[in-house]
């Protein structure tokens, strides 16, 4: 996402949001954006309808209903947050410790990164 994004005015906002067929006002470029935020809500709507453990439900449900307000409000900070749990349940919780089979991620030394969101 550009850094225009951290503007709530932004126009970038409804493709970071919703995705599809994008034209650049600035640099007049064409893009078309398959991944976005509301692809990111319903997997984790989808997740949360599986997850058993009632905590941890009523936690998705807190996650998706902050991306949700984030979408709404174009609050970049809040897109951040939700990247947080979301970073915490996948390297600390579902996939620990984390492995992967080819050749590792760029940001390898981010998964070392804990931001303290999940409840032991």
């Amino acid at each position: 996402m550009n850094r225009i994004s951290k503007d709530s005015n932004s126009y970038y906002w409804e493709q970071s949001n919703y995705g599809g067929i994008f034209t650049d006002p600035l640099t007049g470029v064409g893009s078309d954006k398959i991944d976005c935020f509301n692809m990111k809500l319903e997997k984790l709507r989808k997740i949360k309808d599986i997850i058993k453990d009632e905590e941890t439900k009523k936690e998705f449900e807190n996650i998706i209903e902050l991306l949700q307000k984030s979408m709404d409000n174009y609050d970049l900070g809040g897109c951040f947050k939700v990247h947080e749990f979301i970073h915490d349940y996948d390297y600390f919780a579902i996939n620990y410790p984390a492995y992967f089979e080819d050749v590792p991620p760029p940001d390898w030394e981010g998964i070392n990164v804990y931001f303290g969101h999940l409840k032991f």
